[in-house]
């Protein structure tokens, strides 16, 4: 319901109480919203039980993504603290002279840069040029064209071993802007969350 600028409702309700749940920095879902996750970002959750919420007249089913770090350091298994995690994003390569598709390439490499830009706890930079560059993770895309269909390949991986995941977007270049801005969210979430799963294992190890 609207009412002047204001909204009520039981969605609303139950968002409102649910991010007073939530720890600071985590991500806490009803079950209704857990259960429209993809396999990709759904085994990133865990359950945390059923929660009676005030004027809610049934328990709620409740799942959660750890929080980050709340600092910008990390323990790294090495030298003690270092920032963490680090990523290094590629640009967008494509065997494709058209100027069209060039461009597009360009304006991809700018808009995941831009996503990147906005994770507060990622240390992010974008490579120009050839890099001897170390950072825990390396992230690479070849955009593929035959004719007016688009398919973006993304890699995500990590120094002296392969790729620990790897995502295709398609789109038509009739749509370009469109698919631009939605694949440029997509390819920031997906690897988002791969490094969040990476990093909750290799801090759970160190304990």
């Amino acid at each position: 319901m609207f009412r002047n600028d204001d909204i009520f409702g039981y969605g609303v309700n139950v968002a409102e109480q649910l991010q007073d749940f939530s720890e600071p920095g985590a991500v806490v879902l009803s079950d209704a919203a857990f259960g429209s996750l993809d396999g990709t970002l759904a085994p990133s959750f865990d359950v945390v039980g059923w929660q009676d919420f005030k004027n809610i007249a049934q328990p709620i089913q409740v799942w959660q993504r750890a929080a980050p770090l709340p600092s910008t350091k990390c323990p790294n298994g090495k030298d003690g603290l270092d920032e963490c995690p680090t990523l290094t994003l590629h640009p967008v390569t494509t065997s494709d002279d058209r100027a069209e598709i060039r461009d597009l390439t360009n304006a991809l490499t700018g808009d995941v840069a831009g996503c990147f830009a906005s994770v507060g706890w990622s240390n992010a930079t974008t490579l120009t040029n050839v890099s001897t560059d170390e950072a825990a993770y390396q992230i690479s895309a070849v955009l593929r064209t035959r004719g007016a269909r688009l398919r973006l390949k993304v890699s995500l991986s990590v120094p002296n071993e392969q790729v620990v995941w790897s995502g295709k977007y398609d789109g038509q270049l009739d749509y370009a802007f469109e698919w631009q801005d939605d694949t440029a969210q997509k390819t920031a979430i997906d690897c988002v969350g791969q490094v969040l799963d990476r990093e909750r294992r290799r801090i759970r190890s160190l304990d």
